[in-house]
């Protein structure tokens, strides 16, 4: 069993890391475009999926502060699972894996394939986040009808 006070602090501290900084730091309008003819940037869409992470993490946060109420510790096996799931994706939020895309080479092929690759793995970063998250409520609910935990 681990303290729900410190499982509290990571998953604060996760979200401090997660959140969207460049969305208050920016200048320009949310759709912006960066290329002419286009509705939006690519870089929108990856600040509007790190805002929505942050928020389910903020909706976890708050279960595990509900949890810490009447219960003091929660089970290892669901914090390392829910720690397991969402910190690929964290960090994948803060060093986008298309970065180590290599453009300089003249082979088109090539970077396409890459970019195919890199996406995948994207994909599969943010399903394994929200599986974790699912998880997460799953075990919630069972707690708290075990302790008849509410939410008041």
């Amino acid at each position: 069993m681990i303290k729900t006070k410190f499982v509290l602090l990571f998953f604060s501290v996760l979200a401090i890391i997660l959140f969207p900084f460049s969305f208050i730091l920016s200048e320009n309008i949310f759709f912006t475009s960066i290329a002419p003819g286009w509705d939006t940037s690519f870089s929108n869409g990856y600040l509007l999926a790190t805002f929505i992470k942050f928020i389910l993490l903020l909706l976890a946060i708050s279960g595990y502060w509900i949890l810490s109420k009447n219960n003091p510790a929660v089970s290892r096996t669901l914090v390392g699972t829910h720690l397991l799931t969402t910190i690929p994706s964290v960090i994948n939020a803060k060093f986008s894996l298309l970065n180590l895309v290599d453009f300089e080479s003249g082979n088109m092929e090539k970077i396409n394939n890459s970019i195919e690759f890199f996406v995948v793995i994207i994909v599969c970063l943010n399903v394994l986040f929200l599986s974790g998250q699912i998880y997460f409520w799953f075990h919630f609910f069972k707690i708290r009808k075990t302790y008849r935990l509410h939410f008041s």
